[in-house]
């Protein structure tokens, strides 16, 4: 929802360890050069995208529950699109959205923050967000994924009278 709330939320200890790797990937793309990856997930302290305390764990465990182990697919992304997160804001333009949306929010989110996520959907003018008291990963597993999915299904019977 917010590029810089999620820059804030990640702390400056974890944007600086970012920083080279960020500035020799742009360096390389106007040398049109292969990009520099960096890992998308790690754990706190790595040099990684997301290092909260609950990422590494729960894409564990989302792998787990694929039938994948982490190896088997891609976990990285090209540095340089990292400088431009902190910019990167659709919340100033949910105003705009005209459609019914639903926002579902993890109340115990560390990279995205909750407080930021229900202010975007408030200024939804055919807004509704509902809360989970999870964390940014859940979502995707049981316990909260048959609720969310079941309140996606509720929300979507109820702007267009059916799901089929």
């Amino acid at each position: 929802m917010s590029g810089p709330a999620a820059v804030r939320a990640t702390g400056l200890a974890a944007a600086l360890r970012l920083g080279p790797a960020i500035v020799d990937d742009l360096w390389r793309s106007l040398r049109r050069r292969e990009p520099r990856y960096v890992r998308l997930v790690g754990r706190p302290g790595d040099t990684a995208v997301m290092t909260s305390p609950d990422a590494d764990p729960a894409v564990n465990r989302l792998a787990a529950d694929s039938g994948l182990r982490r190896s088997e697919f891609r976990d990285d992304v090209a540095a340089r699109i990292l400088a431009r997160i902190g910019f990167y804001s659709p919340m100033r333009h949910t105003r705009r959205i005209t459609c019914p949306a639903l926002v579902q929010i993890a109340t115990e989110d560390a990279i995205t923050p909750a407080a930021t996520a229900r202010r975007a959907a408030q200024r939804i003018p055919r807004g509704r967000y509902l809360e989970y008291p999870c964390e940014h990963f859940d979502p995707y597993v049981d316990p909260h994924f048959e609720r969310i999915i079941a309140d996606q299904l509720e929300f979507l019977t109820s702007v267009t009278g059916s799901v089929d």
